[in-house]
């Protein structure tokens, strides 16, 4: 029955192609062909996590086919007896479910011209279209069906309308060749399109990951080709099927007529129950009628009408039978008659035919028969046929024909199926003039009906029908454990009892090779292994007992000392005026924060000021006398000054200098006088700006993206207002007339309601200054109204200009315990937070400051004790060197016994870990020490633990480090984060983990002091919510096209349909110009509607003259309110399409010119093409410094290299210029001549008047003036020139120092220092001024040098020190530290203007800027790192307004992320058996051990998976029991609890699981043993070292590898062996304990899948006869008592089938339809919840078995690929060709071969502390170590181990 699954192989492919086609069609075929195929092969792919990746609001595209496709191949789908429909829809709605589940957003498609992949088989044909029909009816799946192919502009059209994030298709690999190209035609196309693919094939699925391969639309373009649509018509067209045609109408109305008429003659009683009953019977009958009309003979036409029969009845038994029951064994394939056996296939080909044309017209049926009620039944369609029950019950019928076994049915079963069979006789027969020639049946009531036409298809029944039962008998087996942790953690004692095995398990057997290990080798298992703190590389300077060695170490300190000052200082202290504190404890310190709290919080009392008091206020307002004095006199000398320039229109100096006044003065009185000189001299200016029409500024863009400057045409007004603004803040201050010169200025400009408002102040004011002048400073009179107006209203230019100088909410009353800055409320609460000794979880935007509180914490720390720890957590290294370098310029304390202020640990270093007070590190190596037995001495010591960065908690790796951290501390903690999206359910977590952490705590107590009322200090367990929403600047965000910025307003990127569904973004927000462009837009596509004339800005803010930032936020909420109900409502929802187009129109417009001229605008080249002009204009617009952000490290270097470059050939030209002036020979000759003057004075004054004749010039003289010296600066390359490029300028310019410059200027005559200061750039060594980015920061020369002497001395290094010259650099992971760190503080003070770099930057280091760059379409540019990385620009106290540039990212993309919302954040599955390996390692080894359990009982009671998920609870708690009876059983745990044998390098190597336990395995096998042998000098050949990489790469360095890239490599013809497989595989002996091991572990862990199941079945809390996503009820649930009962004598066929079926409380009893029962389990290994029961989850990524390269197989049975790149580097050493041959990233290559070489070295440390030093293992994975690490050191010599 093979044939039945046939779909067309490469050879029934092959012979399609050979049909008599045209010649020109068949090469207008295979060219498509091989086009496809070229990129299927050649697209470039990454593996990716499609949910981490992508958002749950990013919408994306399924390829229905495709889909099928990979389903139709399923190893446990059954499509070779009639078809498993049932189980096919399951397999199809448990996909699509799971994505729903993710909340994923998501339309499928199906082209109506690749149907005709399924034409050659009509059970695929028949499910394809059942299951279009099913999704529609059952589902709320958005379905396409009218697209007719790829190629077709619907396609295109689609996806540039809905802007899909990628369209999920198969690889094709289980089709034949031309059905795989119709697939493959579908990538092709949608690369072309520019939209990415995911493949669905081999998906690998866990609880918060989708990992599949993806290939990037924009990456994979070049490969293309040309697009036309021939080639796949003409395969479309070889494949159809004149059977699978459509019906027409008139066959269809026909048979409809029919139907009709048939039911009527039946009378009233219509047993039709389903719309599958109408589809079968109509299926049936035309089956009928097709062979009675035939010339065929009449045992074929006796067969079909008995299939018919039988095929109807068990049409009948699908209504009756329960799910269960419906799982049967049918006899073997080898049991079938070869002649019958073809009849059946045959009859059930046509029946599938015929079926499926009905399905094709369902819509059509529907319309036709809709007088019908069972057509509004729409459920059935999920389940048309079973053909494992056709099958078992042919088999029952024929049995009891040839055992004269009386058969009978239940009345009611036999009642409707006689009345389906006549209605299908009847309807095959209408119109025939043959009619009646079928069998009729007895009357109702009757047995045996089916066989009044037998239908025998097996050769023999002796076989008994007999179920698999389920294995729940056998599933005990658990080892009865002993330790505390396990009865503690699982509390349901019953479920232990249940688990526990009532059998002794025989444990002698399972530690007799451990033993022999140590027998045999004498190692020291149970000796403890060094924890990774101690591995790590220890940067701590131990002192000397060598003078001279000493004394290189001190300078060594200091040197960094000055390094960690400087880099400390660049961060925040010179910048600020920050200075260290000195800390000294200060036991009364806790009493007196609480009390500054309190002041704070307004419990102030007010008091009398005592003596001391007084005379303080006395000199206070003696001071304050004398610097009004001294303001004063300053004030008028500088006047006439001022009016000198305002008299010669020199408005920028006299405005300057008031600034500059304004900087120094501290008298309010003054501030007042100068700023309203400052406002007349603005309005002087603006009274003479020469514009021709008022309108020429009125046009102008309301953007002001360039900084606003006196080329602006409303600078002066701005300015003006903004100084109006500012002095009325200084109202105290003001004097009448001062108050009237104010207003007069603001009528001027035709503000009448502002000049009133302030005229009401003015009347209502007392002042106690005195009248004051009249008369302005500068003018000659006051303004007249409307004088100068700018011709719109006030709150309109508030809104459209003012807007970044609005006044914000800020706190005036300062707070001690942050001196250098006035906090904020929120700010506030934080400072209450740490005084009050509590936790909390900080939500608030970059830059707005949360991380003051940080630095709080740690000195109130500090101060409290010398034995105190901070811990800071950091998520990268770059941020972790950043904290620590701000706390060394921040704190100074003096410590006792060896002690620091601060430490830290990484990987790959650590420098004072445990002797300090604030420890800075990150997660995983906090979680050593905290899971360290013997590092819970200091872990008690912590108090305070600061997570930054907190969202990682929701990442892709590492996310459960931070879960553990948050729940194993014992302390109070601050959580901080600028982008969570469910900080309520964070929170609630974190509560309930503190809340059981206090009930161990009182318990503890209690038990202490032996009081029942005992309780632990409150505070220290209350988690705090801290949500700051308000940004403090606001975000502009622009599109750059080549020369120009166009503005993109944040609701232009709405999507309509996505609003709907989701609501607006939470963080949308909107500038106050963006609110008014909104504002416009609404009134101009709705002016009649009343809501939106109340939003008029002149009405809103009618009582409000001067706005401040609070008011237009407010604005904006209401206007969005109300563009939220126009969304909603139907009536108004086309507006908003208006209004969104509109805003939309400029953008689209300018794209689509640029287009046409600069032809590509999305690609990398076009960002390398552009990227120097968009920085030369952002230059020019003053928008530097800025951050341009890639996560391409090579377009980093690229970009940078591209501005330098440019500056660079700027540079030669302007040289090239000057030098051809004949200035330039002069000034050569001046300076040869002063040269020389200078070298004999320096004669004179070293030997006297003579110099001695033998005398010789030292050529290593340092005497700048010395001539061999100066030769020796002429021919060196100048600084200024990249290193490696050919000089064009040696021995033509003498390139000198500012320092000799001088000099010889200082000794030139007056003629000829004019020359030489014409010349003085061009002299100097340094690039030109206008040929460099270069800030003028605030570091010396001096300081700049040393920074750059810091860095190594390699061509990168070289090439770096050059960019910066240029005042460029790029930054990312691959650069080391040093490189890093100088490119930082460079920026930070502002000597560096443009840093292009990668994401690594986004994550808390603080580098402000102006303007942040986004630069190309970057797939890891998502919503959430998208908000991190815009946050970099207008940070708080440096900007008033940040810039977000678009730069060749298409518009979509750019949609995408500022309109998508931040991802939630959810637990991850918290366990692995490496983790419970190491909790019972710490409960044990501990010498706290109540301290010890406590924790571990802690982690595993609160995971973040189980928070609102009791479900999920048990399933850790199995999973938890059965890791612990594994480690039993593999020997590396006592039934106690006790870890035996090497569970300690077990858990050394615990990043690596599972291949740790393999190793573990394999060493106590002795196979290492075995093959480590050496030569006879004592070393190891290179065929051991060989083998031991084969062997260690297979299980720690396991990249699986595409079946198309695999392909793409042999064809290319490489050398590397590229992948693991017949010719690279591991040796037999490790094999065979490799195989050993897994079946160890999967016997262990398939009992575990069993339990769990057997668990959720008996609470039953899911309905399993639902399916998944259209929640269709498969009924019966049960076979009713009526149903089952026995005619006397007679066997019930209905009975009999439900004791025949197979019984599992763990598979689905949908896959059970396949003929599947517990024993079939291991066939779902590739992905086992597709087949176990609904509601149970297990995270198979976590069952420790490692399947050998040979034996990787996905869900289809198709062969997966594992990369050879380590073996193939140990091989040939060249990171280049591994990057080339085996496909990976150049980053990859670095981070892989890293870790590999890592995992070398942590395997050789801890054998050499196991085994002696002499054991043949030790030496040779020492020699392995050594050989790999120098193989890595040449490929990266600026790494340091």
């Amino acid at each position: 029955m093979s044939c039945m699954d046939s779909d067309g192989d490469e050879s029934s492919d092959s012979s399609e192609d050979e049909d008599d086609q045209p010649i020109v069609q068949m090469k207008i075929y295979r060219k498509a062909q091989e086009a496809c195929q070229n990129l299927y092969i050649n697209a470039p792919r990454i593996d990716l996590n499609l949910m981490h990746d992508f958002t749950e609001s990013d919408l994306f595209t399924i390829d229905g086919d495709s889909l099928l496709a990979d389903i139709f191949a399923h190893k446990g789908l059954d499509f070779t007896h009639g078809g498993q429909l049932l189980h096919f829809v399951y397999l199809v709605e448990h996909f699509l479910q799971d994505f729903q589940e993710r909340e994923g957003q998501f339309h499928i498609i199906f082209f109506t011209e690749a149907e005709s992949i399924w034409h050659s088989n009509p059970l695929k044909l028949l499910a394809r279209r059942t299951i279009i029909q099913h999704l529609e009816h059952n589902t709320n799946c958005h379905l396409i069906t009218n697209i007719s192919h790829p190629y077709s502009p619907k396609w295109k059209a689609y996806i540039d309308q809905e802007h899909p994030a990628f369209v999920m298709l198969s690889d094709g690999e289980s089709l034949g060749r031309k059905r795989r190209m119709l697939i493959h035609s579908l990538l092709r196309a949608s690369v072309q399109y520019g939209l990415d693919c995911a493949f669905c094939s081999a998906m690998r699925r866990s609880l918060r990951s989708v990992n599949t391969f993806y290939i990037e639309a924009r990456k994979a373009g070049w490969c293309c080709g040309s697009l036309k649509q021939d080639g796949y018509l003409q395969a479309t067209a070889s494949l159809v099927r004149q059977n699978a045609k459509l019906y027409s109408q008139a066959d269809l109305q026909r048979i409809c007529g029919q139907l009709q008429s048939i039911l009527k003659k039946q009378g009233s009683v219509n047993l039709i129950s389903t719309c599958r009953d109408v589809i079968i019977v109509i299926a049936c009958a035309e089956v009928m009628k097709a062979a009675f009309t035939s010339r065929k003979d009449e045992m074929d036409r006796a067969f079909t009408e008995g299939a018919a029969q039988a095929c109807i009845l068990q049409l009948v038994l699908l209504e009756y039978l329960p799910l269960e029951a419906r799982a049967q064994n049918i006899p073997d394939d080898k049991e079938v008659s070869p002649f019958n056996d073809g009849l059946m296939e045959s009859f059930l080909k046509r029946l599938h035919y015929s079926m499926a044309r009905v399905m094709a017209s369902y819509t059509d049926l529907c319309s036709k028969l809709n007088r019908l009620d069972v057509m509004r039944e729409t459920g059935s369609l999920a389940d048309l046929m079973d053909g494992r029950l056709l099958y078992a019950t042919l088999y029952l019928l024929q049995k009891s024909t040839e055992k004269n076994i009386e058969t009978s049915f239940p009345a009611e079963v036999m009642k409707k199926f006689q009345y389906l069979w006549q209605v299908a006789v009847d309807l095959s027969d209408a119109g025939d003039e043959n009619a009646n020639h079928l069998t009729q049946l007895p009357a109702a009531g009757g047995d045996g009906a089916i066989m009044q036409a037998p239908v025998h298809i097996y050769k023999n029944t002796s076989t008994e029908m007999v179920g698999n039962r389920s294995l729940s008998k056998r599933r005990k087996g658990l080892v009865q454990v002993s330790a505390e942790l396990v009865t503690d953690y699982v509390s349901n004692r019953y479920l232990l009892s249940e688990l526990t095995s009532n059998k002794a398990v025989n444990l002698r057997s399972i530690s007799t090779k451990p033993k022999q290990f140590v027998e045999n080798y004498h190692w020291h298992t149970g000796k403890p292994l060094k924890d990774d703190y101690d591995n790590t590389r220890d940067d701590t300077v131990q002192l000397s007992t060598d003078p001279k060695k000493r004394k290189w170490q001190l300078e060594n300190n200091q040197k960094f000392a000055r390094y960690m000052q400087s880099y400390g200082e660049s961060l925040e202290g010179r910048a600020h005026g920050l200075m260290q504190q000195t800390i000294t404890v200060d036991k009364g310190n806790a009493a007196k924060s609480k009390k500054v709290s309190a002041k704070h919080q307004g419990q102030k009392k007010k008091q009398v000021m005592s003596g001391k008091e007084r005379i303080l206020h006395d000199k206070l307002l003696k001071d304050q006398a004398t610097a009004d004095a001294s303001a004063g006199h300053k004030w008028s000398n500088i006047l006439p000054d001022i009016a000198s320039d305002v008299e010669a229109k020199k408005y920028t100096a006299a405005v300057n200098a008031i600034d500059n006044f304004l900087d120094h003065c501290s008298s309010d009185k003054w501030t007042t006088e100068a700023m309203l000189s400052k406002m007349d001299c603005y309005w002087i200016a603006w009274k003479h700006a020469k514009f021709k029409t008022r309108s020429e500024y009125l046009t102008q863009p309301s953007s002001l993206f360039s900084d606003l400057t006196d080329a602006h045409p409303m600078y002066y007004p701005i300015m003006l207002f903004v100084c109006c603004q500012e002095i009325l803040c200084y109202e105290e201050t003001l004097n009448k007339n001062q108050v009237k010169m104010i207003g007069a200025y603001m009528r001027g400009l035709g503000f009448e309601s502002l000049a009133m408002s302030i005229k009401a102040m003015e009347c209502g004011k007392h002042f106690n200054f005195g009248e004051g002048s009249q008369k302005p400073v500068f003018s000659e009179k006051l303004p007249d109204q409307d004088e100068c107006s700018v011709g719109i209203s006030c709150t309109r230019f508030q809104l459209q200009f003012v807007g970044q100088w609005m006044k914000r909410n800020e706190g005036t009353d300062k707070d001690p315990r942050v001196p250098h800055f006035i906090p904020d409320t929120w700010q506030r609460e934080l400072l209450d937070v740490v005084d009050r000794n509590e936790s909390a979880l900080i939500v608030a935007p970059t830059s707005s400051g949360k991380t003051y509180a940080s630095y709080y914490c740690m000195e109130k720390i500090l101060r409290e004790s010398n034995d105190g720890v901070v811990v800071y957590v950091s998520p990268t290294k770059a941020l972790m060197n950043q904290v620590s370098a701000t706390i060394y310029a921040r704190f100074n304390k003096k410590l006792p016994g060896g002690k620091v202020v601060c430490g830290v640990f990484s990987r790959d270093f650590r420098r004072n870990a445990l002797n300090c007070q604030i420890l800075v590190t990150v997660p995983q190596c906090l979680e050593i020490l905290l899971l360290s037995p013997c590092r819970q001495e200091w872990a008690k010591r912590i108090r305070y633990v600061i997570f930054d960065e907190v969202h990682c908690l929701g990442g892709e790796i590492g996310a459960e480090v931070w879960e553990h951290l948050l729940v194993a501390i014992s302390c109070p903690f601050l959580a901080l984060s600028a982008t969570v999206r469910n900080p309520q359910d964070i929170r609630g977590w974190l509560q309930a983990s503190q809340d059981f952490k206090q009930q161990q705590a009182e318990e503890i107590l209690r038990q202490s002091s032996r009081k029942k009322a005992a309780k632990a200090d409150s505070n220290a367990y209350k988690v705090g919510l801290v949500i700051w929403e308000e940004r403090h600047s606001d975000l502009e965000k622009y599109v750059y096209l080549p020369n120009e910025f166009i503005p993109v307003h944040p609701v232009a990127m709405l999507n309509l349909t996505k609003v709907k569904a989701q609501g607006l973004p939470s963080d949308l927000t909107l500038s106050p110009r963006e609110t008014l462009v909104l504002y416009d837009a609404m009134e101009a596509a709705y002016p009649a509607c009343q809501q939106i004339k109340e939003l008029e800005p002149d009405v809103y803010f009618q009582d409000i003259p001067i706005l401040q930032k609070q008011d237009a936020r407010n604005y904006e909420r209401d206007l969005k309110t109300e563009l939220m109900r126009w969304i909603e409502e139907e009536d108004t929802a086309d507006k908003v399409e208006t209004i969104i187009g509109n805003l939309k129109a400029k953008l689209l417009q300018h794209v689509s010119d640029a287009k046409k001229t600069r032809g590509s605008l999305w690609s990398d080249r076009a960002a390398t093409r552009d990227y120097a002009k968009l920085i030369r204009q952002l230059n020019e617009q003053n928008k530097l410094p800025a951050l341009a952000f890639s996560q391409n490290r090579n377009l980093c270097e690229r970009l940078a290299e591209r501005i330098a470059s440019s500056l660079e050939d700027a540079e030669e030209r302007m040289r090239a210029r000057f030098e051809a002036r004949p200035l330039w020979k002069e000034v050569q000759k001046i300076m040869e001549r002063l040269e020389k003057e200078a070298k004999r004075t320096q004669d004179k004054e070293t030997y006297g008047k003579k110099k001695p004749a033998n005398q010789k010039l030292d050529p290593n003289d340092p005497d700048p003036r010395s001539a061999i010296h100066l030769e020796v600066k002429r021919t060196k390359r100048p600084a200024w020139r990249r290193p490696g490029s050919d000089d064009k300028h040696v021995n033509k310019s003498p390139h000198v120092d500012a320092e000799r410059f001088e000099a010889c200027l200082s000794k030139s005559s007056f003629f000829e220092r004019g020359k030489l200061l014409a010349a003085k750039y061009y002299l100097m060594d340094d690039p030109l001024p206008s040929c460099t980015l270069q800030g003028e920061g605030n570091l010396t020369k001096e300081e700049i040098d040393e920074i750059l002497e810091r860095l190594p001395d390699d061509d990168t290094s070289n090439n770096l020190r050059w960019l910066i010259s240029r005042g460029v650099a790029y930054h990312h992971a691959g650069m080391n530290n040093k490189q890093r760190v100088a490119v930082e503080t460079l920026f930070r003070m502002k000597y560096l203007k443009v840093v292009s770099a990668t994401a690594t930057l986004a994550l808390g280091i603080h580098m402000p800027c102006k303007t942040v760059v986004f630069v190309c379409e970057d797939l890891w540019l998502k919503p959430l790192s998208f908000r991190q990385m815009s946050g970099r620009s207008g940070r708080r106290g440096y900007d008033l307004v940040g810039n977000v540039i678009f730069f060749c990212v298409p518009p979509q993309k750019i949609q995408h992320l500022i309109t998508s919302g931040l991802p939630h954040l959810r637990g991850h599955f918290p366990f692995s058996v490496s983790f419970v390996l190491r909790l019972m390692v710490l409960t044990h080894n501990s010498q706290d051990k109540k301290s010890a359990h406590e924790k571990a009982l802690a982690l595993l009671k609160h995971p973040f998976v189980c928070y609102k998920s009791q479900g999920m609870e048990e399933v850790v708690q199995h999973f938890f029991l059965f890791s612990v009876d594994y480690l039993i059983r593999v020997g590396l745990l006592e039934p106690d609890g006790t870890p035996i044998s090497l569970s300690g390098l077990a858990t050394h190597l615990h990043y690596h699981e599972p291949a740790n336990l393999t190793f573990v395995s394999m060493l106590q096998e002795g196979v290492f043993h075995n093959l480590c042998q050496p030569s006879r000098d004592g070393s190891f050949s290179w065929s051991v070292m060989e083998t031991l990489v084969v062997i260690l790469a297979q299980m720690f360095g396991r990249i699986t590898m595409p079946m198309a890239t695999y392909k793409r490599k042999k064809r290319q013809g490489i050398h590397s062996k590229v992948v693991f497989g017949k010719s690279l595989h591991m040796p037999p002996a490790f094999a065979k304990v490799l195989e050993r091991h897994n079946r160890d572990a999967w016997k262990v862990f398939r009992r575990y899948v069993h339990t769990v199941c057997d668990y959720a079945a008996r609470s039953n809390t899911v309905k399993q006869n639902v399916l998944p996503l259209s929640k269709v009820a498969i009924q019966p649930n049960h076979l009713s008592p009526s149903l089952s009962e026995n005619a006397t004598g007679k066997s019930n066929v209905l009975k009999t089938l439900q004791a025949s079926a197979n019984q599992s409380t763990t598979l689905s009893p949908f896959v059970m339809t396949s003929g599947h029962s517990d024993k079939d389990l291991p066939i779902f290994d590739a992905d086992i919840l597709q087949a176990i029961r609904q509601g149970v989850h297990i995270e198979q990524t976590k069952i420790p078995t490692l399947i050998p390269p040979s034996e990787l197989r996905d869900t289809r049975g198709k062969p997966v690929y594992l990369n050879a790149y380590v073996y193939d580097f140990f091989k040939h050493g060249s990171k280049t060709v591994i990057r080339k041959e085996n496909g990976l990233d150049s980053g990859d290559v670095f981070d892989k071969l890293k870790d590999f070489k890592l995992v070398i070295a942590a395997i050789s440390v801890a054998l050499e502390e196991l085994g002696p030093k002499s054991d043949n293992v030790v030496r040779a994975f020492r020699q392995l170590g050594n050989e790999y690490s120098k193989k890595f050191k040449l490929q990266y010599p600026s790494y340091r181990d």
